[in-house]
């Protein structure tokens, strides 16, 4: 009882591990260079305490580019 336990645990982690192997990798060299500057537009407003302004230049940042996870994560 316990070994087909373990066999369909093991079972279970392959067939997980395997989606990792299908997912697209993440490349920051190939981010929109108009989302790249609103960013960088961002994190400097956000600095200096205009967090309202930040968030709009986040929010133009993913119009740009909607696979821009770092503009995802900043707006949250």
């Amino acid at each position: 009882m316990q070994s087909s336990s373990l066999y369909r645990l093991l079972f279970l982690l392959f067939i997980l591990s395997s989606f990792s192997a299908l997912a697209q990798p993440y490349d920051p060299a190939r981010i929109n260079k108009k989302a790249m500057t609103l960013y960088t537009q961002a994190q400097q407003r956000a600095e200096d305490g205009n967090l309202v302004i930040a968030a709009g230049l986040l929010g133009e940042a993913i119009e740009a580019d909607k696979n821009f996870v770092e503009a995802y994560l900043a707006w949250q």
